[in-house]
Formats: C-alpha cells, sequence, structure tokens
C-alpha cells in the first residue's frame, strides 16, 4: 500500500494548473464534438465554431500545448463541415448575390381588417387541401423576404384568396412543388425553394415539405404551414420544431399571432402544447 501511494505521488508530482486546464479542454471539446454529431444542423454546427474560436483565444493566452494542436484540428474539421453540409447553400448565395430582388414597394402596412380576411382565407384554404390530401407549403415573412428564396420561385404579388392558394397547390400544377411565401395579405412569391433541415432524427414520414418548412425556421426563422399529401395532416413548423395534427382553432391563432392580431392565448397555446 505504501508503494502504491510512492508510485501515484510521483505520477503527481509534475502535475500542474495548466496540465489539470489541459484536459478540462480536450473534455469539453470531446464533449461537444460528440453533441454536435447527435444534433448535426447549421445552428450545433455554428455554436460548435464559436466554442473553438473562443478556446483557441483562451488556449493561446494560457498557452496550452496540447489543447492548441488539438483545437487546430478541430477548427479545420468544423471549416471543412462547413463547406461540404452547405455547399448547395453556399453555391446559392453566389450566383443569386448580383440579381437580387428588393420588395420595399411591396412591404406596405396592412390594416386590421386586411390581415383578418387573409387570415380566413387562408385558413379555409388550408383546410380544403387537408381535406382533398392536397400537399401544401405556405411560408410567412415578417419583414423583407430572405435572398435567394424569392428569386427561386416566381413572383406574383398577389392578394391572398382561398381559391389562388388552392390553385398553386394543384398536382402536376407548375408551381406545386414549391413553397408560397406570404406577407400581410399578399402572396409575394410562389414555387420558392427551401433550405432543408439537416435533423437526422426526423420521422420517417416526413417529407421534402416538412424538412424544408423545419429548414426555414432554423435558417430564417420563419414560420410554416405544411399540409401533406399523403395524410392531409396539417403541421407547423416554428423555431425549429414541427407540430402535426393542428386544427382549425389552432390554425387561425397561430396566423393572428404572425400578423400580431391575437392576444396572449395564441402564443400561450402554442407553448403548452410543446
Amino acid at each position: 500500500m505504501d508503494n502504491f501511494f510512492k508510485e501515484a505521488g510521483e505520477i503527481f508530482n509534475g502535475f500542474s494548473l495548466q496540465d489539470a486546464l489541459d484536459i478540462l479542454l480536450i473534455s469539453a471539446l470531446i464533449y461537444i464534438s460528440f453533441k454536435f454529431f447527435i444534433k448535426n444542423n447549421a445552428l450545433a454546427l455554428v455554436k460548435v465554431s464559436v466554442l473553438l474560436v473562443a478556446a483557441a483565444l483562451l488556449i493561446n493566452m494560457i498557452g496550452l500545448r496540447i489543447s492548441g494542436e488539438i483545437v487546430k484540428y478541430f477548427l479545420l474539421t468544423s471549416y471543412i463541415g462547413v463547406l461540404v453540409l452547405f455547399s448547395s447553400d453556399l453555391k446559392r448565395n453566389i450566383w443569386t448575390s448580383r440579381k437580387r430582388l428588393h420588395f420595399d414597394k411591396y412591404m406596405e402596412s396592412n390594416t386590421e381588417e386586411e390581415l383578418k380576411a387573409a387570415t380566413e382565407e387562408i385558413v379555409k384554404a388550408v383546410q380544403n387541401m387537408a381535406k382533398r390530401d392536397t400537399g401544401a407549403l405556405i411560408v410567412f415573412v415578417n419583414n423583407q423576404p430572405p435572398a435567394g428564396i424569392v428569386e427561386s420561385g416566381v413572383v406574383l404579388n398577389s392578394e391572398i384568396s382561398s381559391q389562388l392558394l388552392e390553385s398553386i397547390f394543384i398536382p402536376k400544377s407548375p408551381l406545386h412543388d414549391g413553397a408560397v411565401l406570404i406577407k400581410g395579405n399578399k402572396i409575394l412569391a410562389a414555387g420558392c425553394f427551401l433550405p432543408l433541415s439537416l435533423e437526422i432524427n426526423l420521422p420517417k414520414e416526413f417529407g421534402t415539405r416538412h424538412r424544408a418548412a423545419l429548414g426555414v425556421s432554423e435558417a430564417h426563422n420563419l414560420t410554416s404551414i405544411v399540409v401533406s399529401e399523403e395524410t392531409g395532416i396539417i403541421s407547423i413548423a416554428k423555431d425549429g420544431q414541427l407540430k402535426r395534427y393542428i386544427d382549425g382553432e389552432m390554425l387561425k391563432t397561430t396566423i393572428e399571432g404572425i400578423y400580431g392580431l391575437s392576444s396572449e392565448k395564441a402564443e400561450t397555446r402554442w407553448h403548452r402544447k410543446k
């Protein structure tokens, strides 16, 4: 037993505070990487990159050798991950940067009556499409539309009506596969392509529309309504989460919340259902 304590003391004889910090930082990097690979999406990658840069600055100040070398490789890996995982988004942004559309003239404010009428038309259209199992994806834009998304579709700038929305998503129509962008009481564009969510733990029954709805909520913090063409189930994507089996009342209160028409009732009900 005495020999054991003697040998243990010799091992930790040269152990310093810097060695302890080295071990803690390496453990933290391993933990962060493990969490990232479990939840592999854009937000997680951004968080990992920010933490790695902060860790690199701290390590440089303290002068830790082992952690410094490991962080270099982690940073290189994260940069390669951005190029690989988001190559399509980078290409789209590069090619569309020279032809951005500006919707300032379409950003006029709406009256409360106009927004209430638009809400009724959207709810009516979504419920009708759900009854017929017609797939649909509707995205609500709060301010300037995200660059690259509007350009991918056809600009309409038309007043919302249930008939127009339903006609856009008729199967085999030219615009039915893309998303409709709505701002106030206007349909800005249709047939738009959205960034897909990189979440790997989604249910198998979620198709491209559901992944696109989650993707635009993750990348641009926009709320979307999805109608499944297989089941007619209505879903809402918001804040990186997707809720299914939305009824008419929930649909209406959610849209009113987007338009700023509702009281706290709509938001409270949404959070209570999480």
